[in-house]
């Protein structure tokens, strides 16, 4: 990966690590990531001036667009369930380790993913190794449930929204611009998929913090779509954003109190290092 794709990610990760803690924190459910992703809105769907259009696969391109905003649904109810059972140091290395796996074999299956030697397969088994470390004996089942479908939806949305770039790119839309539309889809897709969960929603609205996830979710994500711009495979950008595990279980264990056990220090090092290694390739 380029220098640039690695500072992006980089930055990503920590965004990303801070708006989880929040979650974790408040404990939120499903009805709160759907108000942070109608808030986000009104910043988001300007970008829409910029848009060049579908190009010549309008209809496959909108079911993208419905795709990706599902996964994005089906990531935000599985991370909500998560943390409600669980805490940062199962749920969070978990959530994020399990798609630097699926991404490249769901990939290689749609014949999409290429360069991939055999140093990257080792260090992605190393994530793999990582995982299964976490699944102790007697752990949250129902956060493990939780946990892994919130890995799917990442993983469906990050090969989903590789393909909506190259179509934007292919319609004429310039990198920046292509990755500024998608955000503006995204979310827009997102939000209407999360609209019945927040109208039949009984706990409290909280607008104003649902706000500021929104700006920290949109703002790391971005940051991962401008990434992709930089690199041959999805698949890179999908393992090495994993460098921010470590930061969630220490912040997890010094900023919300969990304990420090020694089996999710270990597995969560062994990840970050397989995706430290896939991210200086």
């Amino acid at each position: 990966m380029s220098q640039v794709a690695v500072l992006l990610v980089l930055l990503s990760a920590a965004l990303h690590v801070t708006w989880n803690l929040r979650s974790r924190r408040l404990r939120t459910g499903p009805a709160f990531y759907g108000r942070a992703s109608l808030a986000i809105l009104p910043v988001v769907l300007p970008a829409l001036l910029l848009w060049p259009g579908t190009g010549p696969q309008p209809v496959l391109f909108w079911a993208l667009v419905a795709g990706t905003g599902l996964s994005q649904a089906l990531y935000y109810l599985g991370l909500a369930g998560a943390y409600r059972l669980g805490d940062v140091g199962f749920a969070y290395p978990l959530a994020r380790g399990f798609p630097v796996i699926a991404v490249p074999l769901v990939g290689l299956g749609l014949a999409s993913q290429e360069n991939l030697a055999g140093t990257d397969w080792a260090a992605m088994a190393a994530v793999a190794g990582g995982c299964a470390l976490l699944m102790e004996r007697g752990g949250p089942a129902g956060c493990l449930v939780w946990t892994l479908l919130a890995g799917a939806g990442t993983t469906a949305y990050t090969l989903i929204d590789a393909t909506l770039l190259q179509l934007l790119a292919g319609a004429g839309a310039s990198m920046p611009v292509a990755t500024l539309v998608l955000l503006a889809l995204q979310s827009s897709a997102t939000a209407l998929w999360m609209l019945p969960v927040v109208i039949r929603a009984s706990e409290p609205s909280q607008w104003r913090s649902a706000a500021l996830s929104g700006l920290l979710i949109t703002g790391a994500y971005g940051l991962v779509l401008a990434a992709i711009t930089q690199v041959d495979n999805v698949a890179f950008v999908s393992a090495s954003r994993q460098i921010s595990i470590p930061l969630g279980v220490l912040a997890g264990i010094v900023l919300l109190g969990e304990p420090p056990k020694l089996r999710r220090l270990l597995a969560s090092g062994l990840i970050a290092g397989a995706a430290a290694v896939l991210a200086l390739r």
